[in-house]
């Protein structure tokens, strides 16, 4: 029987030049000395002849909302897809270029930029012209080594990895998707060589043992997950004895060794395809008062002259930017963003941006009792992180306090944020399974 699934992979290079300025840790100084491996796009298409979804997952750290709007208008302009049919995401590296215009860092390549947003587009369109008969299946597996909770010792992971193998119609693996919670930040802030980090190391073990398929990594939430260190660790100019390739090769290749064992027993069969969309407005805390912002300017230049350590002055330096910012515009209130559900086949994915906390994930998929679902994190646009649950707020810290600065965002999220994530995926997944929110 000729299946009615269709699918399609394509990927690009988009590994940028040496000496471009790389993202994600405010410690380093330096732009790129080299290329240890490249960065890619990835894309999967599928289509079930009456709906389409297509995913692309790019080795980046982060995109914003609009660079992710952009791409995904793109994509619909050239397939006839709405923009509910196609989820952006990034793995996260932070071993790669700075590519937004203010997040994480000044020093966007502005040429690069522009083709790196043709260049996501063009592959899922290819992707999707590359459509051929299919069969999908997923399994999960689990690994309890590799991530940690880097807030609280002995605090929540997310252990699941998710496996989605993709057949053409003679049963050739096409694709094998595969997801975990936790971030690519085994290579630290003294790298200088670009790197797509241990989830490039795993998909090269999965594409050893299925030769001519493509490895596709999906992040988790994962912003409160990383493989054994706090953030703080990240502002430390010193070389860490444990962030290193081979390290990262041991991590990335143990992941990947749990996608094999997965995909090679799963069984694929046709599946149909659905997709949804829900808006949501993620509140931000209350800024300073504009007739603060002198005051508080001023305590941030009293301390810088105390000579505080390396990273407290990382962090007032982050600080004082912050509020000079604030002193010449107005913040907004908030920021509108997408939450998307695709079901692929049995298989729910549910896609909700920013850098949630792995709380986030957990919820949602509590939420789907009667089928099996993934929730991806860092999904078209991701405008700082988004802590979860409330209780998280109490205990302070980097992802609470600070890294608002390096976002440049107005302040972090409001407490309520997670839970507006929680709620709109849960509306999105509804949306799917009932036709109605």
């Amino acid at each position: 029987m000729i299946a009615s699934l269709l699918a399609g992979v394509a990927v690009s290079d988009i590994t940028p030049p040496r000496g471009s300025v790389l993202a994600g840790f405010a410690a380093r100084t330096a732009p790129s000395a080299g290329i240890h491996d490249p960065l890619f796009a990835r894309a999967v298409a599928l289509d079930d002849g009456r709906q389409g979804s297509i995913v692309v997952a790019a080795d980046l750290v982060a995109l914003t909302i609009e660079q992710c709007d952009e791409v995904r208008r793109r994509v619909g302009e050239h397939t006839g897809l709405g923009v509910e049919s196609v989820l952006v995401s990034v793995t996260h590296t932070h071993a790669g270029p700075h590519v937004s215009k203010d997040e994480l860092g000044p020093g966007a390549d502005v040429e690069y930029v522009a083709w790196l947003e043709q260049e996501l587009a063009a592959t899922a369109i290819r992707a999707w012209s590359t459509r051929q008969p299919a069969r999908i299946g997923h399994a999960f597996g689990v690994e309890r080594t590799v991530a940690h909770n880097r807030r609280h010792l002995d605090g929540v992971v997310d252990p699941t990895v998710t496996v989605v193998r993709v057949d053409d119609a003679q049963g050739a693996p096409l694709a094998v998707l595969f997801s975990y919670s936790c971030h690519p930040v085994v290579l630290g802030p003294t790298n200088l060589l670009i790197s797509a980090d241990w989830p490039g190391e795993a998909r090269q073990r999965v594409e050893e043992r299925f030769a001519g398929a493509t490895a596709v990594f999906l992040q988790g939430c994962c912003g409160d997950i990383n493989t054994g260190h706090s953030a703080h660790d990240s502002m430390d100019p010193t070389q860490s004895d444990r962030r290193t390739f081979a390290e990262s090769r041991l991590l990335g290749r143990r992941l990947g060794d749990v996608v094999v064992d997965v995909a090679e027993s799963l069984r694929t069969v046709d599946a149909t395809v659905a997709v949804a969309r829900v808006a949501v407005a993620l509140p931000f805390s209350s800024p300073p008062e504009v007739h603060e912002v002198d005051r508080l300017i001023s305590q941030v230049d009293a301390e810088m002259a105390l000579d505080p350590s390396r990273d407290r002055a990382l962090v007032l330096r982050g600080r004082r930017a912050w509020l000079q910012a604030l002193r010449v515009q107005q913040p907004p209130a908030s920021v509108d963003c997408d939450v998307v559900a695709h079901r692929w086949g049995s298989l729910t994915v549910a896609g909700v941006p920013g850098e949630a906390f792995v709380g986030i994930g957990l919820a949602v998929k509590a939420d789907v009792p009667d089928r099996d679902a993934l929730v991806l994190g860092y999904c078209n646009g991701v405008p700082g992180y988004v802590p979860y649950p409330p209780a998280e707020y109490a205990h302070g810290g980097y992802e609470v306090e600070e890294a608002h600065y390096f976002y440049a965002q107005p302040n972090c999220f409001a407490p309520s944020a997670g839970a507006s994530l929680v709620d709109a995926a849960r509306r999105a997944i509804d949306l799917l399974t009932f036709g109605v929110p």
